[in-house]
């Protein structure tokens, strides 16, 4: 009788489930007992399932709390002391004004270094700039293109908004914060709201 059935009447449609449905699926596998997904897993699916209809905007370092340096700053004792007190590893070169980003200098660069040069002369010219708008799974894919760590992030007016890293991506589709031993502030955003700025411009 089945494959009478299956003979006039087709195939059986296969069944596709929205990123919602899917979600729901994992929540109601992870409270039972006769399933292996646990508690770990079921966020980390519904990450990767819902970071992609996020932007960068909605993720990034705002502008207020941007550490950047003047690149005719002189690099001595004092400003790599203060570098390795902020712990990060890659950071934005402005001229004249932050919205004019010339490059990034890299932390690893300073090490051994002995004489004092400019800043400009030490940072890499290459940068990734993307608009408020764009959705995190594009610029994944766009950090992976171009074997980047870091974008600047362009408002409509071509304005800096802020900064986002690849990292940023990672603890959204991980949801969790990844934070590592030079981490000084785990939510960027929170500190923006408080109104705490981290650069001189």
């Amino acid at each position: 009788i089945a494959w009478i059935l299956d003979r006039a009447l087709g195939d059986e449609m296969t069944t596709i489930y929205s990123k919602r449905e899917l979600m729901k699926i994992v929540e109601e596998h992870e409270g039972s007992k006769e399933s292996d997904v646990d508690e770990d897993e079921k966020r980390i699916i519904k990450g990767a399932l819902s970071y992609s209809d996020k932007t960068a905007k909605e993720i990034m370092t705002p502008r207020t709390v941007v550490y950047a340096l003047d690149a005719e700053t002189q690099i001595d004792d004092k400003l790599l002391s203060e570098i390795v007190r902020k712990g990060f590893t890659r950071i934005p070169v402005y001229k004249d004004r932050l919205d004019n980003i010339v490059g990034l200098l890299f932390a690893k660069d300073l090490i051994g270094l002995k004489t004092h040069v400019l800043v400009e002369n030490l940072c890499q010219k290459s940068t990734l700039e993307v608009n408020e708008t764009i959705l995190l799974d594009e610029l994944l894919n766009l950090f992976i293109k171009n074997k980047k760590h870091l974008a600047l992030v362009r408002d409509d007016y071509d304005g800096l908004s802020g900064l986002v890293t690849l990292e940023d991506i990672l603890e959204e589709i991980v949801n969790r914060e990844i934070i590592d031993e030079t981490d000084r502030v785990s939510d960027m955003q929170k500190l923006a709201r408080k109104g705490v700025k981290k650069h001189d411009n």
